[in-house]
């Protein structure tokens, strides 16, 4: 230091600090670093012996861990996502009901210090679509992953032609299961009669055996 340093006596004090900046390309591992230092002298000029004049030292640089923008989950409340959801797959689409003015989302980073954030939940108007970019932000805050949702709120004719076909759909299905329940039925009456007419005709059968028996034993 131009200015020097005024040193007292019987104490300690540092004469110099050496600061290192890693490199990206550095090579990664334990490098040696040494330091030889001629002499020093106090202010009439006069050198000053030092205790110690050699410094050596080891730095061990070590690779940072890639940063983790990744989600372990992410929903649309109860509504299907599609595709189905990956960690590797950014954009997502799902379908709401017109009567639908919000929806809520839930987003779970895969890394427990990472921030999520979802920039809204509530839809634009029916028959229009609403992007929900949930933005997870990494540790360190030096990266960020965007994951996208399309939501497309139905118009109030296609939640209404909806409805109704899921209507007809359980119709359709409930009169199907009552079609197979009367043909059980109407198999089981078959069968009935059929077992009564087997019946009669060995009991039938068995008398008429029995009547010749007695006659041939005359």
């Amino acid at each position: 230091s131009e200015k020097g340093i005024n040193l007292k006596k019987n104490t300690e004090d540092t004469l110099l600090e050496l600061s290192f900046k890693v490199l990206f390309d550095a090579r990664e591992g334990i490098s040696k670093f040494s330091a030889n230092i001629d002499s020093i002298a106090s202010y009439n000029e006069e050198r000053v012996p030092l205790a110690k004049s050699n410094i050596n030292t080891r730095i061990n640089i070590e690779k940072n861990p890639e940063s983790d923008c990744d989600l372990k989950y992410l929903s649309a409340e109860n509504y299907s996502l599609t595709p189905k959801f990956s960690k590797n797959i950014k954009s997502y689409s799902v379908t709401v009901p017109s009567n639908k003015s919000s929806i809520e989302i839930t987003a779970i980073a895969n890394d427990p210090g990472a921030k999520v954030k979802v920039n809204r939940r509530t839809l634009n108007f029916a028959g229009k679509t609403t992007d929900i970019k949930v933005t997870v932000s990494s540790a360190d805050r030096k990266s960020r992953k965007i994951y996208t949702i399309n939501v497309k709120r139905m118009a109030a004719s296609e939640s209404f032609n909806a409805l109704n076909d899921r209507k007809k759909n359980k119709d359709s299905i409930s009169e199907k299961n009552k079609s197979t329940q009367n043909e059980a039925g109407n198999i089981n009456i078959v069968r009935n009669h059929f077992n009564l007419l087997l019946f009669l005709s060995i009991s039938l059968f068995c008398i008429v055996l029995g009547v010749l028996v007695l006659k041939s034993k005359k």
